[in-house]
């Protein structure tokens, strides 16, 4: 796939990846003394499998006279000629069991009290292996007009020696391999409590004892990397909902969350991010992030397929894990981005969710088959970078891959007399910092895009014909810089970071009912 040429370069690569997942779960139920007790339980097995066999990658430079040379490089560089080579391998045991008391203190089992009691585990683990190859020009008389020749002919045989063509070597580290864990106990218990005929109070907590693990090595070092992140951990919550009418009502809900780094996030290995050219690599030190969460909810819900809501939120982030440019990166060539803790975010909005059907508003029988969804929010967000990250960053930003608003929108057509299902969905998603920059190289913003998609069936019989586009305006996704420091991102008269179309997909399918 060819990259967008930047000041002349020109990336492109050949890859081919090979993914499988298997997740099957054996869950029951069983219900005691006239349903008042009910005990359930979830044994569960996933597995996930990735396999990059030969990933081809390859730069061209214009010349200066509109003809293009290969980057051949004299020390191993596999992002400008080069091919990588890695496989994943993760499984995961998870099981849990939970009891429900219902207290019939009232005829009405909804408005009766309710204890529930609950313990969840989970034992992950992974193994990442990863090789890097790179191709370099030879150490005799290096004939200089290999350059020149297509990339299918550069890798003739007769133009892989030491003497005047190129030769392969390798910079695979023991750090490009990784072995890691993840094993989680958690308790918790919840109670359900009615407090007259229209408030209800659902109060709880979960207390997690999660230890994270990985195995690797730091070649500049050199030493072992051993992650030993054991974190303990009480997470209250409480909902406290008023109920105006059967169908309307106001909740408040307070609930603290976490966020653990993932394990690639940990891992020292460093990948390159063909698409945008860049490359990441883990930090170890990462701590888990601690999220406090506080919501008020208005919401009416007019029949079983309707609703109106309107709430507002807030959120109080300590140690957030951003992607951050390092700030020793290059000035030139690819930019290296890591993971850090920020200090602290603070982040608060409004959002709203509508479901209405059109369905007996008029005569029409084409109209009582439309409904229509509309959800938006709007945020606002400011971090603080932790002391050992803020020289040469900016001061004040929003959180990283935190949007200022987002909009889905959806008009549905149903009809089971004529067996059609036509459905047309929008989405757009205001401009978020996708890398933290330095003062060197400024904050990237990932920047809005309309989003179309279309998808159709038709029932016919036991037949069924179905098909859709997805992404119909097919908008570039655009990262820029504010390169002339006037607050405001433009494409014309800041830096274009990375630009490309990811194309429409058109699908078309048949099914039958055996």
């Amino acid at each position: 796939t060819p990259g967008t040429p930047t000041g002349g370069q020109r990336n492109v690569s050949f890859d081919k990846v090979y993914r499988g997942i298997y997740s099957g779960q054996l869950l029951g139920t069983h219900d005691l003394f006239e349903k008042r007790t009910t005990i359930e339980w979830v044994a569960g097995y996933n597995s996930a499998n990735r396999d990059q066999p030969d990933y081809k990658r390859y730069q061209s430079l214009d010349d200066g006279t509109g003809i293009r040379q290969i980057n051949i490089p004299n020390t191993v560089t596999p992002t400008a000629l080069g091919r990588f080579f890695s496989i994943l391998n993760e499984t995961a045991i998870s099981g849990s069991v939970s009891a429900k008391q219902r207290f019939g203190f009232g005829k009405d089992p909804l408005k009766s009290p309710e204890l529930k009691a609950g313990v969840f585990f989970e034992n992950k683990d992974r193994s990442f292996n990863a090789r890097n190859l790179g191709y370099i020009t030879s150490t005799g008389a290096f004939d200089q007009s290999l350059t020149y020749l297509p990339i299918g002919q550069l890798f003739q045989p007769q133009n892989i020696n030491n003497t005047t063509g190129i030769q392969i070597s390798e910079i695979t580290n023991r750090k490009d391999s990784y072995s890691a864990s993840n094993h989680l106990l958690a308790y918790y218990l919840v109670a359900s409590i009615p407090i007259g005929r229209r408030i209800k109070l659902d109060a709880g907590a979960r207390v997690e004892n999660n230890l994270q693990q990985l195995h690797s090595y730091d070649d500049f070092i050199p030493a072992p990397v051993n992650v030993h992140n054991q974190v303990n951990r009480l997470l209250p919550s409480a909902n406290l909902s008023y109920n105006f009418t059967e169908k309307m009502l106001v909740r408040a809900a307070y609930g603290q969350t976490l966020n653990r780094p993932e394990f690639r996030e940990l891992a020292p290995f460093t990948f390159y991010d063909f698409n945008f050219n860049f490359l990441y690599y883990g930090n170890p030190a990462l701590k888990t992030a601690k999220i406090q969460n506080l919501d008020l909810r208005w919401e009416f819900y007019p029949s079983k397929t309707e609703l109106f809501t309107f709430g507002a939120f807030y959120k109080k982030f300590d140690n957030p894990i951003e992607s951050y440019v390092d700030i020793n990166s290059p000035g030139g060539g690819n930019k290296l981005v890591t993971f850090a803790n920020s200090q602290s975010a603070t982040l608060f909005g409004l959002e709203m969710e509508v479901k209405k059907s059109l369905s007996g508003l008029s005569g029409s029988k084409f109209l009582d088959n439309i409904s229509l969804l509309l959800n938006a929010a709007v945020t606002s967000s400011i971090v603080k970078i932790a002391p050992a990250y803020a020289l040469g960053r900016t001061a004040s930003r929003p959180l990283q891959g935190q949007a200022p608003y987002v909009v889905n929108a959806g008009i549905f057509y149903n009809s089971d007399a004529s067996g059609w299902q036509v459905n047309m969905l929008y989405n757009v998603v205001g401009k978020s910092v996708y890398l933290v920059g330095t003062d060197f190289y400024h904050d990237v913003y990932l920047m809005p895009r309309h989003v179309v998609d279309f998808t159709f069936s038709k029932q016919l019989g036991r037949f069924r014909l179905k098909g859709g586009i997805s992404d119909i305006f097919n908008q570039p996704w655009l990262f820029l810089q504010d390169g002339n420091g006037d607050k405001k991102l433009d494409p014309k008269t800041d830096q274009v970071i990375q630009k490309f179309r990811p194309g429409q997909v058109f699908s078309l399918g048949f099914s039958v009912r055996l």
